[in-house]
């Protein structure tokens, strides 16, 4: 009996690592309803303190011809941050190459592949950004303060679209390039974020084999960000056409539906090394029981 109840803990082990939802600790992400353009119309702006938002509607459209970074040349502020053109997908092509020059963001007039509400301007990096072959891969964001919301209308999501949360450089939370498109998916009504819910035709969305919906990021148990970062990392045929981003200091209460966003490696890890555990008291059992 002894040895099948050692057996028994070894298998729950491995089996509760494995089935454990592994989030970022500090961050939590919820989609807001199919068609929301923000989660302020739910939550309603009593929820936050130093609440900003960015439709870029009064931007020029097109793309911006020179990167600068180190002056900010062709960086766009605005009442959320500094928005920085950055020629690589990671935060560390930002910090090592702070004076490249490259084609810039996009910013284009709402179409079917973005424009919260069918009306103004979005943003993209990606494909959009397109110059002679150069692309812009990323945008960081740097925040006006120390912020414990962000949120984003994300458009035509494909799974080259990520989304990181830093500190000072120091990442706190990311969306992989398949978590994103996953989490949709996996949501029961996965079908009602197909298509763009602002640009209808007949009945039918347009894009509609591709997700659209407002994404929130809080952080709790005293988590704060200072910089996003938004890219596209298959540059060159998809983009990341995103609007609306918004900000705010604190929060009372989280608006949307949760999703799963697990932190990657974790949850392979939590199963090998429970595997592993399990395997060692199984193995100590059996030896044990030849020998006696």
């Amino acid at each position: 009996m002894k040895q099948s109840r050692f057996i028994v803990s070894g298998a729950i082990l491995a089996v509760m690592a494995c089935t454990l939802t592994n989030a970022w600790a500090g961050v939590d992400a919820t989609i807001s309803a199919p068609g929301a353009s923000n989660e302020t119309p739910v939550l309603g702006t009593g929820n936050y303190t130093g609440y900003d938002i960015e439709t870029f509607d009064t931007v020029k459209t097109g793309v911006s011809t020179t990167l600068t970074k180190a002056s900010n040349g062709h960086a766009y502020t605005s009442p959320v941050g500094t928005f920085i053109p950055v020629a690589g997908n990671t935060y560390a092509s930002y910090v090592a190459s702070p004076t490249s020059t490259g084609p810039g963001y996009d910013i284009e007039q709402a179409n079917e592949y973005s424009g919260a509400g069918d009306t103004g301007n979005y943003m993209s990096v990606g494909s959009e950004t397109d110059t002679g072959g150069n692309y812009t891969d990323s945008v960081l964001i740097n925040l006006n303060g120390e912020e414990s919301y962000f949120g984003v209308w994300a458009g035509a999501i494909d799974g080259g679209n990520v989304i990181t949360l830093l500190n000072n450089g120091v990442t706190v939370f990311t969306m992989n390039a398949n978590t994103l498109d996953d989490a949709i998916a996996a949501l029961p009504n996965a079908s009602s974020y197909l298509g763009n819910p602002s640009d209808v035709v007949n009945n039918v969305p347009a894009d509609d084999d591709q997700y659209f919906a407002y994404l929130n990021f809080f952080g709790t148990s005293g988590t704060t960000f200072n910089e996003v970062l938004l890219t596209e990392t298959e540059n060159t045929s998809a983009g990341f056409e995103f609007d609306n981003p918004a900000t705010a200091t604190t929060f009372t209460s989280m608006g949307g539906t949760a999703f799963d966003t697990p932190e990657p490696g974790t949850t392979a890890s939590l199963c090998i090394g429970a595997m592993v555990l399990g395997g060692l008291i199984l193995s100590r059992r059996r030896t044990v029981a030849r020998l006696s």
